[in-house]
Parts: C-alpha cells; sequence; structure tokens
C-alpha cells in the first residue's frame, strides 16, 4: 500500500506570515519537519503541498533541495490540495502533517501507520486528546484513505470545510473516528504545553528549546530537556 506524509504549508500565514521559513536554531522550521519525517521506517513518500501563489515558489525550493516531492494547489481550498497531490503521486493512504510542527516525531508517525492497518477505521490520530488517550500537541499526526477524501468532496459540502481537510470527519459524517492508544499520563505531560508554532510566544519558546536539541531528538526528551530549560 501506498503510504505518504502531506505535509500542508504556505507562507501566508495568518498569525504569523512566513513561519515556515523562520529559523530555529541551524534549520528553518520546514527543514525540520522533512528531516525528522525522513526517519519515518512505515512511510513510502514525503509530499508538501503548497500553493500556486508566488510567494510559496521558497517552500517548493527547499523541497527540491531535500529531496522529497512537491504540489501546488488551491490556497483556501485545501481538500482538493490533498486530493490532487495524492492522485497525482498515485498515493492510497495519507498522513496528514501541518507545517507548523517541527518537532513532528517520526516514531509517533511509523506507530500511527502501523496501527491504522489493524484498525478498523476511517481516521486514526495522535496529534492531540480525546477523552480516553492523551498525546501532547505538536508531534502527531493523522492518517485516512483518499477514498474518503472524494467520499467528503463529492458530497458538496461548504468552503468551510474544504479549508479544513479532516474537519467534516470529526463533525458532520457518519465515520469511525479514533485516537490511537496512549500509555502516557497526561499529569506527566500537561505541564509542557503545546510544541507547535501559531504565535510570537510559540516562537519564542521553540527557539529556546531548538538552540538545546538535535534534530533527531524524540518528543519525549524534546519535553524532559523543555522542563530542564524552564527549571534554570
Amino acid at each position: 500500500m501506498s503510504t505518504a506524509v502531506i505535509v500542508q504549508a504556505r507562507m501566508g500565514s495568518t498569525r504569523l506570515p512566513g513561519k515556515s521559513i523562520i529559523k530555529l536554531g541551524d534549520y528553518k522550521v520546514i527543514e525540520w519537519i522533512i528531516l525528522r519525517l525522513k526517519l519515518c521506517q512505515k512511510i513510502t513518500k514525503i509530499i508538501l503541498a503548497t500553493t500556486k501563489n508566488k510567494d510559496d515558489d521558497i517552500l517548493c525550493k527547499i523541497a527540491k533541495k531535500n529531496g522529497i516531492d512537491y504540489f501546488r494547489g488551491p490556497e483556501k481550498d485545501v481538500l482538493k490540495r490533498f486530493l490532487y497531490a495524492g492522485d497525482y503521486f498515485n498515493v492510497e493512504n495519507i498522513v496528514r502533517v501541518c507545517a507548523d510542527r517541527p518537532f513532528i516525531d517520526p516514531s509517533l508517525i511509523d506507530s500511527l501507520v502501523e496501527n491504522f492497518f489493524t484498525e478498523k477505521v476511517d481516521l486514526l490520530f495522535n496529534h492531540k486528546s480525546d477523552n480516553l488517550n492523551y498525546w501532547p500537541i505538536g508531534f502527531g499526526a493523522e492518517i485516512f484513505k483518499i477514498k474518503i477524501l472524494n467520499e467528503i468532496y463529492n458530497k458538496k459540502i461548504s468552503d468551510y470545510y474544504k479549508e479544513h481537510v479532516t474537519l467534516y470527519l470529526y463533525e458532520c459524517g457518519n465515520y469511525k473516528i479514533k485516537s490511537e492508544n496512549s500509555s502516557l499520563e497526561a499529569i506527566n505531560f500537561r505541564i509542557a504545553g503545546k510544541f507547535d508554532l501559531d504565535t510570537r510566544s510559540d516562537l519564542r519558546k521553540l527557539k529556546r528549546i531548538a538552540s538545546s536539541i538535535s534534530i533527531y531528538d524524540s518528543y519525549k526528551n524534546i519535553i524532559r530537556i523543555f522542563r530542564q530549560i524552564n527549571e534554570k
């Protein structure tokens, strides 16, 4: 089965424009993501899905420089961007990763892919918590079959759901959504907060972490190091 990671990225972020190319230590945010995803063992391809806007040319250059594929599609209709990217590269299963997660963890991606093939679900995730499982924000992803996206798109959904690729699955459809089982205890991890990049405050936090870790550190080690930084 063809299972690819599709990283959605664009330069026109509303809250933090150009965040994909902001430097964290020795690497740009998007480079952190690419290099860490290259450690995954259970995926066949990494695809950067961006827009046709001129401003996003730089993201395509970075993708090419780092030896991964890229696809350019609609800016607002992100669902169509994913569909076209998946069809173009003949992808059956999509692992969706947002480009605001520089510390994406390859072990969590591999675990997600492996468990998706044994779980009878439409979407499996480990990028956020639910009532049963705790997952720290900033390290995980979600996986689903491309045929599910086609099914959603053919329902003539609103533009709002087209902008948020999997939101319809969570909110409106009769789909089986499940969190991957976690052995993590919230009480031991919640104090660390989140590790994605949305605001200037997030940026200051991630820069401090990036200066103290290796690009290959696990998410558990990143959280441990962050705690050590805060204790100083």
